[in-house]
């Protein structure tokens, strides 16, 4: 790995992973709510819905890289190349069907 550092600091204090995860939970959960409201004021809250989508992708970029880093990178990166391939492969499909 190029950071085996900071992949022993992941794997010596696992609270991180929690605390990102915990943050993930709660920010999903608010963004959740505030998108189901009927209420257009409080699904345009700008600085709000920035702020809290910020901090949901900061909590699951962590979470990718813990998980990332206890494989080799070959197997993360076919891991990658096949969820590019499913991805790609779904919206050929739907893109050219009825």
């Amino acid at each position: 790995f190029a950071f085996k550092g900071f992949a022993r600091f992941q794997a010596r204090n696992t609270w991180t992973f929690w605390l990102a995860f915990i943050g993930s939970l709660i920010t999903l959960v608010s963004l959740c709510k505030t998108f189901s409201i009927q209420s257009l004021e409080k699904q345009q809250a700008v600085p709000t819905n920035y702020i809290v989508m910020g901090a949901f992708t900061l909590f699951e970029s962590y979470l990718v890289s813990y998980i990332c880093s206890m494989y080799t990178p070959d197997s993360v990166l076919l891991a990658a190349a096949a969820t590019c391939a499913a991805t790609f492969g779904l919206t050929y499909y739907a893109m050219t069907t009825k």
